[in-house]
């Protein structure tokens, strides 16, 4: 990987608050890929260190310490506004003339990539650990950059389908509450129902 890494940085070792200047993104922000910023922490900074641990649209946070099952977990920054992250994680920034972000943020998700990933990992008391130079390391297969979009654009409208089939299956669940509730409260009577 570090043929197609521009640089990678651990982030920052402050604690974070329910207030403060900038938010802070720490190990349960990454989630299936993506980052989730509806739990957020906040930092204090200096200008300089701000820019020294800012983040840019197109990021990928790697997941560097945490419980072996945990270690690896991948997310790619496409947020808006001003975002700094925390200690446990790597900020990788990539050479975008040989690889797409996102491509390699899919390909770093892939189970057999993560189980690769867990691997490379040093196993403590209750923590692993995989290094910067150790994720260099990893061999990525690197079509060209045509090939990768045709890729990122097939498994995007996949993602989008799924996220789609999960809003619908939501919306139904809450109808069967809602449903079951009323039945239960004697709103709806049930030989009132007509099946279908």
């Amino acid at each position: 990987m570090e043929e197609i890494v521009d640089s990678t940085k651990y982030g920052l070792s402050v604690k974070g608050s329910n207030k403060g200047k900038f938010p802070i993104l720490r190990m349960n922000n990454l989630i299936g890929g993506q980052v989730d910023t509806s739990e957020l922490q906040y930092v204090d900074l200096e200008d300089d260190q701000f820019e020294r641990f800012r983040l840019s649209k197109d990021d990928i946070l790697f997941n560097r310490t945490n419980s072996f099952e945990l270690v690896g977990k991948t997310s790619m920054f496409i947020s808006d506004g001003d975002y700094v992250f925390a200690s446990y994680l790597i900020r990788i920034s990539v050479d975008k003339e040989k690889v797409l972000p996102r491509f390699l943020n899919y390909y770093l998700n892939l189970p057999g990539t993560q189980k690769r990933l867990k691997m490379l990992a040093t196993r403590g008391v209750g923590q692993s650990n995989i290094s910067a130079a150790k994720l260099k390391g990893l061999l990525v297969p690197v079509p060209p950059l045509v090939e990768q979009e045709r890729i990122v654009q097939t498994l995007r409208a996949l993602d989008e389908k799924i996220e789609s089939e999960a809003k619908t299956k939501r919306a139904l669940e809450e109808i069967l509450r809602t449903l079951i509730r009323q039945i239960l409260n004697g709103q709806i009577r049930i030989q009132d129902m007509e099946v279908r």
